[in-house]
């Protein structure tokens, strides 16, 4: 819904006890306000979803308003469900952004994709539940039976060691 009014300058502040705080700043258009919240929704990753320390993917969303600007779109990610972390810049509203996964184990992953228009409307989505992020883990072995001509282990360390990767 649209107001007429004068030319009007307005903040809004948004905070969450999720402890992040997002701001809406816009300038009205001289006759026009605009009240109509903006309509966003996660697509991926969504809840469910397995991914790797290192994998590029894709988080994906629609959101749609009459009134936004260039870059309304701020995603947050969360690797233990509760609290957040700012990590875009404002971005457009293409629907998709690029992500290396980062080496945080979990189980409690999850994303909060925010959108604002020009006259600091604002709306968000989570993640329908909860996705997992598989790290690196290392397993050391010290194999007790000392250095041969293989190369298990040398003089100075009698012991072989062996590393495992598991990804």
């Amino acid at each position: 819904m649209s107001y007429i009014y004068k030319s009007i300058f307005f903040a809004i502040l948004f905070t969450s006890n999720t402890l992040f705080t997002a701001i809406g700043v816009g300038v009205s258009v001289e006759g026009v306000l605009d009240s109509e919240l903006p309509s966003i929704e996660t697509l991926y990753p969504n809840g469910g979803e397995v991914f790797t320390f290192g994998d590029n993917i894709d988080v994906s969303w629609t959101a749609t308003d009459s009134s936004f600007g260039e870059t309304p779109i701020k995603i947050y990610f969360s690797y233990d469900g509760v609290t957040y972390q700012d990590s875009t810049d404002f971005e457009e509203n293409d629907g998709a952004y690029s992500w290396q996964v980062p080496d945080e184990p979990t189980n409690s992953a999850n994303i909060f994709i925010f959108a604002v228009d020009e006259f600091g409307n604002m709306a968000y989505d989570y993640s329908d539940s909860l996705f997992s992020i598989q790290g690196t883990y290392y397993i050391w072995h010290v194999a007790i039976w000392g250095s041969d001509e293989t190369g298990e282990g040398t003089e100075i360390n009698p012991f072989a060691t062996i590393c495992y990767i598991i990804v």
